[in-house]
């Protein structure tokens, strides 16, 4: 077998020229014309290590490297021609430069033009691409050319996540972040499999902003023309960039034809805008708009929805939604959460989410906040729009208009001092309203060490009402004042020892707590219930001074909590792995304060409170509570969940639970399920069954199956949501995902990750 013939041709990319080499130099085998040009001259001061060394991969140029300033590199069987002119390479050519190889039968190389001619079996490796074709011509000074009837293959890199392929009759490369393919041919499915592809008279692929052109596009899918459209851009990775998003068609009784095209305006790295018409055959057009931003000090969420003419309801229909929070100049801080919407039936009509439509109130809520040297001040307006249902009896909420609250928390060298000041103006169309002043200063000790700690405290909690008065009802105005002393003595050991897991070191800790806590009794029936219910029982709320959710009761006191918990912990990483509690609360006074519906306490203990939480293995996790009544002899409140996850696309959700503990309310008893596992052939199913065998409903349901095939995914999903014990919604997901390019159809993937815990998109799995 024949010696290679390997010229460095040291240009930068004309070096040789510049030598003064002036006689031609004819290669025959065996010779370097490399060597001969270095004994000439000295290299240029290019500051670049020559020396070859063997690698798997290339190494690509960053951006705006020009390549001129690179040598080339020429090898084959054979080799004739001259320094200063052309170099013909024939038989297993190569020609090499930083960031490209060119591989080819034949090559033609012009030292002084730099330009490269490649024909038979050309292939061309730029950094991790590949691309073949019969001929390819290029400029090695800045890699611009052509390739006639090209295959290009585009690896998946750093900054392009995503692998694709693509055929043309012509391909133009401008320079080396920029394609233009003609009579184009594209696809992100692997090689062999074409199962749909996007082509277009042009597009251009620009690496720069990772972005695709096609202008004549169309979509085809399984040998089916799915769309049309004279200009179309499309991501060649995963970033925002403005351009029609997937458009959003189907169907319901309602509405007839639904169709959305949203168009996404990337504005800047930190705001957007996503403007969405909205086409609904028996209704109208609606238009919809999402502005969102993020800037050092403030940051926020605008939503606007506009139907102007409902052919349906014969009315104009909106929505609209503003949240911003801001950090004001002096240490001022701003939080805007306001909502409206034109009637009440707007989210059953039309909100393209099931979950929406169990939608009762929308809040109002405006508030400044201020702190300085341990205090914090705040001014506050907080109003609901109510949604009203006919099959769902709500009542208005209070407004608070405003509400003023001056909180302190400051450390003594010996002592924690807290006071909490609150004024709000209650106002109501139909129930008592009036101004409700609270002040509540406060001091703890707290006695801490390694193994433990003791905090004594104590309070006073002063309230004062002024209730307006109601001529139509006959009340007169007046004012009502409650004092209360609270003192309080918390305490907690640490224990730890070394155990052993699954044959790992742990540390298992043994951590048992008293808390006392005492209020005297006060007859608070006269004072009325502006924001105050009954907080739900659990384990936080044994340690909790008041078991009401709002200060207009405070339950009087004389008890003592008992708990204990042991963990299991990492000793390297002090991650949890197991933690077990149990505890209960004992009463030395019947109880005299109650709230309208609450039946006064009789026995002298709680309800006793266990719960586990932890990972059985590295697939596994579970959670357990149980809230027993001794007194009754029965579960009050019961929950357990079983998280099983082997690998992503794969998940099983199990949990079941009892919920005695709502005045006037029915029992809860309901069993949740939920997986997404494959079922053979890219099928894989999703599930969600919450049924309440209490009352015999389906609370909330979802089934649906995946196809994934590589490059694509199809999706069905039909989703039910009891809004009420008489009344449900239901909603049917259709979605052709085609990856890396277009989503068609109703996108059910919100719906899925809400109601299965652990869902992965089956094309998203590595395989």
């Amino acid at each position: 077998m024949r010696n290679k013939l390997l010229g460095a041709i040291l240009v930068a990319m004309g070096a040789c020229t510049r030598t003064g080499l002036a006689a031609p130099v004819v290669a025959a085998p065996g010779s370097d014309i490399g060597r001969e040009a270095d004994q000439t001259q000295a290299l240029p001061d290019l500051d670049l290590d020559l020396r070859l060394r063997r690698s798997d991969r290339l190494i690509p140029l960053p951006l705006g490297v020009v390549t001129g300033d690179l040598p080339v590199f020429l090898r084959s069987d054979t080799m004739s021609g001259f320094v200063h002119g052309t170099i013909q390479a024939t038989g297993d050519a190569e020609l090499r430069q930083r960031g490209m190889v060119v591989l080819a039968d034949e090559l033609r190389y012009n030292v002084p033009d730099e330009r490269c001619v490649a024909e038979g079996h050309v292939e061309i490796h730029r950094g991790a691409d590949l691309l073949t074709g019969p001929k390819a011509e290029f400029d090695m000074h800045d890699q611009s050319g052509q390739v006639e009837e090209p295959v290009l293959t585009f690896a998946a890199v750093p900054g392009r996540n995503r692998a694709a392929r693509a055929t043309a009759s012509l391909a133009v490369f401008p320079d080396t972040t920029h394609e233009h393919l003609e009579q184009a041919q594209y696809t992100t499915c692997v090689a062999g499999s074409d199962d749909w592809y996007l082509t277009g008279s042009t597009v251009d692929l620009d690496r720069t902003t990772q972005i695709g052109e096609a202008r004549n596009a169309r979509i085809i899918f399984e040998g089916v023309p799915l769309l049309y459209s004279p200009y179309m851009s499309f991501p060649l990775n995963d970033q925002r960039k403005s351009g029609f998003l997937s458009p959003t068609i189907g169907t319901t009784g309602t509405n007839g034809v639904d169709i959305s095209i949203p168009y996404y305006f990337n504005l800047a790295p930190n705001y957007d805008d996503t403007l969405t018409p909205r086409l609904l055959s028996k209704r109208g057009v609606q238009l919809a708009d999402e502005f969102r931003y993020l800037e050092p000090t403030y940051k926020g969420v605008l939503n606007a929805e506009l139907l102007d003419r409902d052919v349906l309801a014969g009315e104009r229909r909106y929505f609209l939604s503003a949240l911003h929070d801001q950090a004001l100049p002096g240490g001022v801080n701003l939080h805007v959460n306001a909502q409206e919407v034109s009637d009440s039936a707007y989210f059953r009509d039309l909100s393209t989410t099931v979950t929406s439509t169990s939608t009762t109130y929308l809040p109002r809520d405006f508030g400044l906040g201020y702190g300085l040297d341990g205090w914090g001040f705040g001014v506050r307006a907080l109003s609901y729009q109510t949604i009203r249902d006919p099959s769902i009896p709500v009542g208005d909420q209070y407004r608070m208009r405003p509400q003023l609250t001056a909180n302190y928390l400051g450390d003594l060298p010996w002592a924690d001092v807290t006071m909490q000041n609150e004024f709000t103006d209650f106002r109501h169309p139909t129930l008592v309203q009036g101004q409700r002043y609270i002040s509540y200063p406060s001091i703890s000790v707290p006695f801490t060490n390694d193994w433990g700690y003791v905090t004594p405290k104590l309070g006073y909690n002063f309230t004062a009402y002024q209730l307006d008065a109601q001529t139509a009802a006959g009340i007169p105005s007046q004012r009502l004042t409650r004092s209360l002393p609270i003192a309080s003595l918390d305490s907690g050991l640490y224990f730890d020892r070394p155990v052993e897991l699954y044959g790992k070191d742990m540390v298992q800790t043994l951590e048992p707590r008293l808390f006392y806590l005492n209020i005297p009794p006060r007859n608070q029936s006269a004072l009325p219930l502006f924001n105050t219910g009954l907080a739900q029982f659990s384990y936080s709320q044994l340690f909790a001074e008041n078991q009401y959710n709002g200060p207009d009761r405070i339950n009087d006191a004389d008890q003592l909590t008992a708990a204990v918990q042991t963990r299991l912990l990492d000793p390297e990483t002090g991650v949890e792995a197991i933690r077990a509690l149990v505890g209960q609360r004992f009463y030395y006074r019947a109880q005299s304060v109650v709230i309208p519906g609450e039946l006064a306490r009789t026995a002298n203990v709680s309800d006793f409170l266990a719960a586990v939480s932890g990972r059985i293995d590295k697939s596994t996790q579970g959670d357990f509570a149980w809230d027993y009544n001794p007194t009754l002899h029965r579960t009050e409140n019961f929950g357990t969940t079983l998280h099983y996850r082997p690998e992503a696309g794969k998940v099983l959700n199990l949990g079941y639970r009892i919920n005695r503990d709502t005045i006037g309310q029915p029992d809860i008893r309901q069993i949740d399920l939920s997986a997404e596992w494959p079922i053979g052939g890219h099928w894989s199913a999703v599930v969600r069954v919450n049924y309440d065998t209490a009352q015999s409903i389906l609370v909330e349901g979802l089934a649906g199956a995946e196809y994934t095939s590589g490059c694509w995914a199809f999706r069905i999903v039909t989703h039910r949501l009891a809004v009420s014990t008489v009344q449900s919604t239901s909603a049917l997901f259709i979605q052709l995902e085609l990856n890396g390019l277009v989503h068609l159809g109703t996108n059910p993937l919100e719906a899925l990750r809400l109601n299965i815990p652990g869902y992965s998109k089956t094309n998203e799995i590595p395989r």
